[in-house]
């Protein structure tokens, strides 16, 4: 393959984040997740992954509003010491091996909602609507606060990047920080939620793709 694709197998960026190569294995729900916690089969099995020889991995992220916005056992938590370390076994097993480690950012797509309310259907009986119809733009700039927070809690672990997922549902609907993005005048700029105290930059990204990034001190 190196044949044909001679720059694949040499080093690569993401922003100031050097990669031993361009190969990315892009977020894979394991289900091997207890309790909110990395368990020993997660772990082991994104190590052998690293050893395969990629440049990064992507893993799932933990809840960025335990308990509002949990999801259940099943959703890696991060809020507590106890849960932290386990994440950081999960980190230093694919960092032994070589590749970096990216933690994927994400809020839950929809909340509960009352028939009639802007964006409102009913699936099983429940009427629910998109987040960024039915919150206001306080709750929206709460959101981009707790991204920012999952940023510098995932740089805290240990993680290499972060990805945040900017689109969500069928129809691609926009994430909280698009919204406010095109109601501010930041020209595209994310500042509410920086990744660090220290890190100012402006990240200029599509609303509707994932982007990763690496997390950046002074």
């Amino acid at each position: 393959m190196g044949d044909f694709h001679p720059n694949l197998f040499t080093p690569g960026h993401i922003g100031t984040l050097t990669l031993r190569n361009k190969l990315i294995m892009s977020l894979y729900p394991t289900k091997y997740i207890e309790r909110g916690h990395a368990s020993e089969r997660m772990i082991e099995f994104f190590r052998a992954r690293a050893r395969g020889g990629v440049g990064a991995i992507v893993v799932d992220g933990g809840c960025l509003d335990y308990p509002d916005a949990y999801k259940g056992p099943s959703e890696l938590r991060m809020d507590t010491d106890e849960h932290a370390k386990s994440l950081r076994a999960l980190v230093d097993a694919v960092q032994s091996e070589g590749a970096k480690i990216l933690m994927h950012l994400n809020y839950p797509a929809f909340v509960a909602a009352e028939p009639g309310a802007p964006g409102a259907f009913e699936k099983k009986g429940r009427w629910a609507a998109p987040l960024v119809d039915a919150a206001s733009e306080i709750t929206l700039r709460r959101i981009a606060g707790l991204f920012g927070a999952g940023a510098a809690r995932a740089q805290e672990i240990g993680y290499d990047g972060i990805e945040m997922q900017a689109g969500w549902g069928a129809a691609g609907a926009p994430s909280p920080t698009s919204v406010l993005m095109s109601h501010s005048n930041t020209a595209g700029c994310w500042r509410e939620a920086s990744m660090s105290p220290t890190d100012r930059s402006c990240t200029r990204r599509s609303p509707a793709t994932s982007r990763s990034w690496r997390l950046r001190t002074a």
